[in-house]
């Protein structure tokens, strides 16, 4: 892969965005390696020199995705870095669509991406089983709507089983939601009971 770089006016220099660590190992080549293998020099791709901090730091998380193997834990970073940098373009009104971006980014689908973003509601406990595979992404996704009561329960139920079937995963719905309503109509009394 080439390095990729921007030029930088002020200095009349070119500035690495990607490959730091590939230009470092080129230069630690003799000098005979290195006219064998760069007889023109280093390749590199020139990026726009007008782009923004938010940009650059986008280009680096993808340039390094298509590069590297990366953990579940490594993705769901660059995603949730991504989601961050997303945003502030988007509340500049240069984007609309994050998920798309992201996806767009790393090369993956819209809805993989959207996934990967709700499992940053899921608690610790399956965030550590989603980085370490022991849940897979999908089931996190569903996980992750729940509230933190029944993602506990699944906690539970994956120490205790190592799996969580439809019949009990629709069980702990049922019973969140029924808490949920429980709690609602107490916080109503109470507030009834203030008023009064």
């Amino acid at each position: 892969h080439n390095l990729s770089v921007i030029h930088d006016s002020e200095i009349d220099m070119y500035r690495i965005i990607s490959g730091e660590r590939r230009f470092h190992a080129i230069n630690r080549m003799d000098e005979k390696t290195y006219k064998e293998l760069f007889p023109t020099g280093i390749p590199c791709k020139v990026e726009k020199s007008n782009i923004s901090e938010i940009d650059e730091e986008i280009m680096l998380i993808s340039a390094n995705h298509d590069i590297r193997e990366t953990t579940t834990e490594e993705k769901r970073w660059e995603i949730r870095r991504l989601k961050e940098l997303y945003e502030a373009k988007k509340l500049s009104g240069e984007i609309t669509n994050i998920s798309k971006e992201i996806a767009r980014q790393l090369n993956i689908s819209q809805r993989q991406a959207i996934k990967y973003v709700n499992a940053e509601k899921l608690i610790p406990e399956l965030s550590d089983l989603l980085n370490q595979n022991g849940i897979s992404l999908e089931d996190a996704n569903k996980f992750s709507r729940l509230d933190e009561w029944a993602q506990l329960k699944i906690v539970e139920l994956i120490s205790s089983k190592g799996t969580v079937n439809a019949e009990e995963l629709d069980s702990i719905k049922k019973l969140s939601q029924e808490k949920e309503l429980e709690n609602k109509r107490n916080h109503q009394e109470l507030e009834r009971t203030q008023q009064m």
